[in-house]
């Protein structure tokens, strides 16, 4: 299936500064990727083991370090942050851990939250200041009743992990999930990581200074993003976190839930998220029952998050276009809608 991929969805991402890599694993295990550009002008070239920084793909490591929690005994998904999370304000009562997980919390939009701190991937920001923002909150819905993504909700989550188990938040991700999913080169920003190549925006280097962790904060490689993909589906905590979605009110699913959408495209289930930082894109989907899936990793933002998303897109439905129903919609169109088989 991975003979004479057609790689033209990605064939132009020649750039004046960064770089691309894509993956793409096939069923049965078999990994096939590409490459394009450089980490810096005259730099070395990006490959499948360049350390990148991950954006909202790392919040499906952030809700692995919670189910870890959970399927040994030390939290519950109905677990009230507040007492979880010391010092949080009043605004926030009524908030569970399923909530956070699910998006589900309430939360207000965080791109207004986060301008109350000035937060930028290029300030020495932690965790405690991005938490600052949330002095005062008002919730825009009660707890479990609307799905709208919270980048703070997994901030808290991290807070949560913290609080449990004594450690640094990235210290257990690192014993818990990476040391057993064969994810060497990768870390999260809170502990010693390994550094990651600097990103790229409108040609001009930007340097990741913040510290702040669970809605992002991950540094890793594609290589280390394919022995993830091989390592949670059949874990331990991979039922937890690839389980059903909850329901809401109006019938719809909070498919963001556990850092993982779960949606339909052209018909096939996929299990996906992306992200986006300045001077770094990431794309990851995967196809469960055929066994596939797709990578995409850059440190230059010149394309936006869509047509990058939309270019994997594309590759993923060149490779699966034998399984592809086309009268149905794609996956930029199943937001909230169950899986049907």
């Amino acid at each position: 299936m991975l003979e004479g991929l057609d790689w033209s969805a990605f064939d132009d991402r020649a750039v004046v500064a960064g770089g691309t890599v894509v993956g793409v694993v096939g069923e049965g295990g078999d990994v096939v990727s590409k490459a394009w550009g450089t980490v810096e002008p005259g730099g070395a070239e990006v490959t499948a083991d360049t350390v990148l920084y991950a954006a909202s793909v790392a919040k499906q490591f952030t809700a692995a370090c919670i189910a870890e929690i959970v399927v040994t005994g030390r939290l519950s998904l109905s677990s009230l942050v507040r007492e979880i999370v010391p010092g949080l304000p009043q605004g926030l009562d009524g908030i569970d851990i399923g909530h956070l997980l699910s998006h589900t919390s309430g939360l207000p939009d965080s791109a207004v939250l986060d301008e109350k701190v000035g937060f930028a991937v290029d300030r020495p920001m932690s965790n405690g200041d991005r938490l600052r923002a949330l002095d005062g909150v008002q919730l825009e819905a009660s707890p479990g009743t609307k799905h709208r993504y919270s980048n703070h909700g997994y901030v808290l989550l991290a807070e949560a992990v913290r609080e449990v188990t004594g450690m640094p938040f990235g210290a257990f991700a690192r014993e818990a999930l990476f040391n057993r999913a064969g994810m060497g080169s990768s870390g999260f920003l809170d502990v010693d990581h390994p550094t990651p190549a600097p990103g790229w925006s409108n040609g001009q280097p930007v340097e990741v200074r913040f510290t702040g962790v669970g809605d992002g904060g991950l540094v890793t490689t594609l290589s280390d993003l394919v022995a993830w993909n091989r390592w949670l589906p059949s874990s331990h905590i991979g039922q937890l976190v690839l389980g059903d979605r909850p329901t809401l009110p109006d019938g719809s699913l909070a498919h963001d839930a556990w850092g993982v959408s779960i949606r339909p495209h052209h018909g096939l289930r996929i299990e996906s998220h992306g992200g986006a930082m300045t001077g770094y894109l990431i794309a990851f989907v995967r196809f469960p029952a055929q066994n596939c899936a797709f990578i995409a990793m850059t440190n230059a933002d010149d394309l936006g998050p869509n047509d990058f998303n939309h270019r994997l897109q594309a590759l993923a439905s060149a490779v699966l276009a034998g399984h592809l129903d086309r009268s149905q919609p794609d996956w930029t169109e199943t937001h909230g809608q169950a899986v049907r088989t």
